[in-house]
């Protein structure tokens, strides 16, 4: 989707746990260690190893790549959670009850971070416990992460306005 209306607020979330990066990098790292003292095993221990270090690999750069952009604009809220959407998709606004700054429970609430689906809702949060939370009349929500929060509530009211 092209953008169209004038961006009023802008924001880029990371995944960028440090404890989740060292899980990752740990992996690797004991993945290339196997792998080189397998190396004069057998083939299959050799490939296998070798499959699982490149998937390894493949995986923490993934993560460190992986990015969430929220821009509210004059036509809208819109989202893309790279590498999972490659273009910006429109979260609706009609039917909204409420939009409010929250701090909530990642695990509990949604199972982790990432893309999910929750207690009626779904989430976009990369990292952190705070976010924005969007209530429809139909009982559903959506949350998006957030760095800044209340300026992210606040620009979602200000578009809703128009």
């Amino acid at each position: 989707m092209a953008q169209q209306g004038n961006v009023i607020h802008r924001e880029t979330q990371y995944s960028r746990q440090p404890w989740l990066l060292a899980v990752i990098l740990i992996s690797v790292l004991i993945s290339l260690v196997a792998f080189m003292a397998a190396f004069q095993q057998s083939e299959m221990s050799i490939w296998f190893l070798g499959l699982y270090s490149a998937g390894a690999l493949l995986l923490l750069v993934f993560f460190w790549f992986s990015h969430l952009e929220i821009e509210v604009r004059t036509d809208g809220l819109f989202f893309r959670y790279l590498p999972f959407h490659l273009s910006f998709r429109k979260i609706p606004l009609e039917g909204v009850t409420k939009v409010e700054a929250v701090t909530y429970s990642p695990l509990r609430d949604y199972g982790g971070w990432g893309l999910r689906l929750g207690r009626g809702g779904r989430a976009y949060n990369p990292m952190g416990n705070r976010g924005v939370r969007i209530d429809y009349t139909d009982g559903s929500h959506i949350l998006l992460g957030s760095n800044t929060p209340e300026r992210l509530a606040e620009a979602i009211r200000e578009i809703m306005r128009y």
